[in-house]
């Protein structure tokens, strides 16, 4: 995936400026979530890689089944942190007492990360009372 065709020109970039051409803040954080399987995984390796290149620095934070060790390896061999749970998601039978202390456990990550973004890769926690 290439996150320039995938993210496109968004009214969140300045004028005339490209992703191609982004470069964050220094000290910029991002805390993304995300689940190990399927296409959210290697989504959230590429973008996250590719931030990371520019400068951001990133929090991976997993829920679901554990990352394998290569799935480990491959998203810090990108320069980003990794955090891993084996909390059930939304998806997963009878998930919501896992969802609410995935959330408990996210709140606790940003405050220890201190991100200036958080990005969801899932719909479950977006009511959460995120700083950032």
């Amino acid at each position: 995936m290439n996150p320039e065709s995938s993210l496109g020109h968004t009214s969140s970039m300045p004028a005339g400026l490209t992703w191609r051409e982004f470069q964050a803040e220094p000290g910029t954080r991002v805390l993304m979530t995300t689940d190990t399987v399927g296409g959210v995984w290697n989504y959230t390796v590429e973008l996250s890689g590719w931030l990371a290149a520019r400068g951001i620095e990133i929090l991976v934070a997993t829920m679901g089944p554990l990352p394998q060790p290569e799935q480990s390896a491959l998203i810090r061999a990108r320069r980003v942190q990794l955090a891993t749970s084996e909390y059930r998601l939304e998806w997963m039978e009878q998930p919501w007492d896992d969802v609410s202390d995935a959330g408990e456990w996210l709140l606790r990550l940003e405050r220890d990360f201190r991100p200036d973004i958080v990005h969801l890769n899932g719909y479950a926690h977006a009511n959460l009372p995120f700083d950032a």
